[in-house]
């Protein structure tokens, strides 16, 4: 999950703008379909400031913490905050774990950000959240350990005829077999 933002910092009462960050976040989330774990990613990296050097435009920070949404814990906490500037990424790992909620349940998590400047008059913005598909966790199958998957992603098996012409005839013709 890829988001493009832009922070816009204005005076207060008149509501002019003085200055701005634009910037990108991702967002990553990696499952493991022999457990009931996995991890999202999550990267900030600023394009470009416009504005003043003054501190209403230098001193701005951007945090990020992680949030369960849907049938999970965080089991290990992978926060940051640092400079909003350009100059560098922001990056941080959070682990979560889903709990066995019964045959099949949904879970999900995201990471909040949020920026946040000591001059301003209100020194934080309100919290953004990065919000990646749900995925369905279970223990469906006896025998099989339980897991997490995105069950709306289907599998796919590219098969290059022209590098693999054989194979490709065969798989053609026991899929029109099967019809």
């Amino acid at each position: 999950m890829i988001e493009d933002g832009i922070l816009l910092i204005f005076t207060v009462p008149n509501g002019v703008v003085i200055g701005s960050i634009q910037y990108t976040v991702s967002s990553l989330t990696v499952l493991d379909y022999s457990r009931l774990d996995w991890s999202q990613s999550w990267h900030y990296q600023a394009n470009t400031v416009a504005g003043p050097a003054i501190p209403a435009v230098l001193d701005s920070a951007v945090y990020a913490e992680p949030q369960c949404l849907a049938s999970c814990t965080v089991s290990r906490i992978g926060s940051v905050g640092a400079s909003a500037l350009p100059g560098r990424v922001l990056s941080t790992t959070a682990y979560f774990s889903s709990p066995p909620g019964g045959y099949k349940w949904n879970a999900h998590a995201g990471m909040r950000y949020w920026f946040a400047n000591a001059a301003w008059v209100n020194p934080t913005t309100n919290p953004s959240i990065t919000a990646p598909a749900v995925h369905r966790c279970d223990d469906a199958l006896p025998g099989y350990p339980k897991g997490c998957v995105y069950d709306s992603v289907r599998p796919v098996h590219d098969v290059l005829t022209y590098r693999y012409p054989a194979y490709a005839r065969h798989l053609q013709l026991a899929i029109n077999h099967s019809r």
